[in-house]
């Protein structure tokens, strides 16, 4: 029976948290026999000790201090003056270590006497226990007895002792029995005792320090490490450990937290400080434990496949295998082996079945005639934990796959089998279809397409699509209710201003037009919904259909495989027909004549087109400049402005043909082939000038502005007008709406003098008349005003 009365007060300590500027300093130490223990002052002057058994010295800067409440693991090689040489491990620490280490670093971490300095020290190494240290620990403490510290030693032990004791969480009610807790296997546990206990005694193990009778000092609750050398020669069965002791004490509250002062150099020694403590008092009594262990067990696993989504003839099936214990099991054998721990092997073995063309559903048994696609073993020799093993093969079919796995006895390693710790009746097996063990294959889809368009031009804009599509390397995956997976193909229309030519990406300015979305539930031919291209497309169209993941239903992504035909597959390739239009000018004319051009039409005419002419005189050295009314341009003094060779030899071919349009005829509608005579132009001037046509068609909506659909080439013979003050010989008689094509006049054939005199008395008296009466207009567009 005991009586339980508990009081906690808990300090909470301000940290200056200034950087560390230097390395820390031994401060207070004894030399062993040329090994030196002690503590340091850190470089912001605070008292601190090693933390990690056997690490290297110290002589690197320290980083900013901080609150811990664990310390990771280590290993590291080292030696001293001892004679030790090798190497030194410890898992991570945490819970009661830092517990522990707190209470001796906050109550005894301050002295200034150097031989209880290296008391503590070697106390904190004491309370952080590890199979790692252990050689590195009773090395040192053997070398400390035999050189004069036997005292360092008896009063560490005391310290690690009355820190096992006093730094317990605190209890809320009254103690009970003594409590052995294996771990590890029942390589090794713990002995728990309740606050006050003074001695414990231990049969059938050790305790950490390789006795079987403890002195609890201060009387803390706590526990204590025992250890059982299980395995020693070879993997075995069955262990009894019993315990036996007494306590009568109050203890103290320690947090699992400390200051940690970590080195800027990894592989050098970490250095602590405690935070303080919080107090409590229990009185009570308990009695005698013991534990029956048997070493054989029941390993279990479960798993996950690594990837679900896999790619055909590439992707290795893959399963991460986690194995355990089963509940109620023993713990998984394990042993020290050359300063490493070695556990039992265990044998798994795993198979693959599939392909599916639907996800299979969960049963406890492997349906009869399921097909294997791959098999793989696994040999689980690093004990409980995750595995990652991959099958004998990838996938070359599309389809769910689905992972079981299997533990037999009779198939385990003989050093195993043959001591009896795994039933050689035992079995496991998973489930079959659980979703997690389900691989998923992307069903292959290929497919031709053909435009389907009766012509592109200005006014039909609108196609559709015609796709065609083939199953290829599997199934077609279907859904939960059996239903094929519905894919989407999405079909782009680029732009091109040349015919474009084959290739397997498009090139990247290639403009998008228009997108239709194609959804296919099986293999045959689908039509697009319409594709409209925008206002003003001109050039070439071409389609490419492409499978892409975001393109797809929520439930349908993964269920396919990415991929596209080809950009500019001539199927799939249309030109957006326009009108051809080519001008014959009006050859030669005089001053006062009028002129005009005539357009030649080919091919398809938008609906709305209209043709406008604008007629651009050839400038020259020294000629007056003429504005687009054909009138003279003059400075504000009203001087004549003239071209001068300067200025023209600045311009290009193309600059100079463009740099004086002298008059713009009125726009012509047409909706169809043919020719088209412009209205006429009052010729103001003699010189040389060209034609330039212009095409326009309407905007895409009301009131928005015409698009161009063709302008002519300034400068071509065949748009050249000659305009002359006189006529240079007598002209050939022709009809009077005739309209010359471009070239010089015809010439005379041989006649009499007669026959001329009659004809150039002609040509002065119609001269007469065109200048007095007019020109006759074949068309009733009129022109820019003059």
């Amino acid at each position: 029976m005991g009586t339980l009365v508990l009081a906690l007060l808990l300090t909470l300590l301000t940290i200056d948290r200034a950087p560390a500027a230097r390395a820390a300093e031994t401060a207070d130490v004894v030399s062993i026999a040329g090994w030196e223990l002690g503590n340091f002052r850190s470089s912001n002057g605070e008292i601190v000790y090693c933390l990690e058994p056997g690490g290297r010295m110290p002589a690197g800067a320290q980083r900013e201090p901080a609150i811990v409440t664990e310390l990771p693991g280590f290993w590291t090689t080292s030696f001293d003056p001892t004679g030790w040489s090798g190497a030194v491990s410890s898992a991570a620490a945490g819970g009661e270590v830092i517990r522990r280490m707190n209470y001796l670093l906050s109550v005894h971490g301050g002295t200034r006497e150097p031989r209880a300095a290296a008391a503590v020290q070697l106390a904190v190494w004491l309370v952080r226990p590890d199979p790692g240290t252990d050689a590195w620990m009773q090395h040192h403490i053997s070398w400390a007895e035999a050189h004069g510290a036997a005292d360092i030693v008896q009063r560490a032990r005391a310290l690690a002792s009355e820190a096992v004791a006093n730094a317990v969480p605190v209890r809320v009610e009254a103690p009970g029995a003594l409590t052995l807790r294996a771990d590890d296997g029942f390589r090794s546990g713990e002995l728990a005792y309740p606050s006050g206990t003074t001695s414990v005694t231990i049969a059938g193990a050790r305790f950490g320090d390789g006795s079987t009778t403890k002195a609890i000092a201060g009387g803390a609750a706590g526990t204590v490490a025992w250890r059982v050398d299980l395995h020693a020669e070879e993997w075995e069965r069955k262990r009894v450990v019993t315990a036996e002791g007494t306590w009568t004490r109050s203890s103290r509250q320690w947090p699992d937290s400390l200051r940690l002062h970590p080195p800027t150099v990894d592989a050098q020694q970490r250095l602590g400080a405690g935070i303080g403590p919080g107090e409590a008092r229990t009185d009570g009594r308990f009695e005698p434990a013991s534990l029956e262990h048997d070493e054989r067990f029941e390993p279990v696993l479960t798993t996950r496949v690594q990837q679900i989504d896999l790619t055909r003839d590439r992707d290795r099936f893959a399963d991460t295998v986690t194995l355990g214990v089963a509940e109620g099991s023993n713990p998984w054998p394990w042993r020290m082996r050359k300063g490493e721990i070695e556990h039992a092997p265990i044998r798994a073995e795993g198979t693959v079945y599939g392909p599916f063309a639907q996800a299979p559903a969960e049963t406890e048994r492997v349906p009869d005639g399921a097909p294997v696609a791959a098999r793989a073993e696994l040999l689980a020799s690093r004990g409980p934990g995750e595995y990652e093993a991959s099958a004998d093969s990838a996938p070359d079919e599309s389809g769910y796959y689905v992972w079981v796995w299997r533990i037999r006895g009779e198939r385990q390693p003989e050093n195993v089998r043959a001591v009896g710790l795994i039933d050689p009746d035992y079995r496991f097996q998973d489930r079959f279809g659980m979703p997690e063990e389900q691989h998923r294959v992307a069903t292959a889809l290929r497919w031709g397409t053909r435009i389907s368009a009766d012509g592109l031009s200005w006014d039909r804009r609108t196609f559709s699509d015609r796709v065609t599509v083939e199953l290829q390397h599997g199934v077609w995956l279907r859904d939960d209710a059996g239903q094929r997976i519905p894919a989407r193909i999405r079909l782009t229309a680029y732009g091109s201003e040349q015919r474009p030519e084959r290739r397997a990406e498009p090139p990247t300015a290639a403009p998008e037009l228009a997108t239709a979305l194609v959804e296919v539930g099986g293999p045959g031919t689908v039509e697009s919904g319409p594709m409209e291209l925008p206002h003003g497309t001109r050039g070439w169209v071409t389609v490419q259909a492409c499978l892409r993941q975001e393109d797809q239903d929520p439930r349908a992504v993964g269920a396919f495989e990415d991929w596209c035909d080809d950009y500019g597959v001539p199927d799939e390739t249309a030109e957006i027909a326009l009108p051809s239009i080519r001008t014959e000018a009006q050859a030669r004319a005089l001053v006062g004549d009028g002129i005009r051009d005539r357009a030649i039409v080919e091919g398809t005419v938008p609906a709305g087109t209209e043709i406008d002419f604008t007629f651009y005189l050839e400038p020259k050295a020294g000629e007056p400049k003429f504005d687009e009314s054909w009138r003279p341009k003059r400075d504000a003094n009203g001087t004549l402005l003239r071209w001068t060779a300067s200025e023209l030899e600045t311009l290009s071919a193309e600059a100079r043909c463009l740099a004086q349009p002298v008059g713009r005829t009125a726009a012509i509608s047409i909706s169809e082939a043919g020719r088209f005579d412009s209205p006429e132009l009052s010729a103001r001037s003699a010189g040389t000038g060209y034609w330039v046509e212009t095409a326009t068609a309407p905007g895409d909506e009301p009131g928005a502005p015409r698009v161009e659909l063709h302008r002519g080439e300034c400068g071509l013979e065949a748009e050249r007008t000659i305009i002359g003050t006189e006529a240079e010989e007598p002209p050939a008689v022709v009809q009077p709406d005739a309209l010359p094509r471009t070239g010089a006049a015809p010439s005379w054939t041989a006649a009499g003098a007669g026959s001329a005199l009659i004809l150039g008395a002609a040509t002065l008296i119609l001269r007469s008349v065109r200048r007095r009466g007019g020109v006759r207009r074949r068309s009733d567009a009129r022109p820019t005003a003059p």
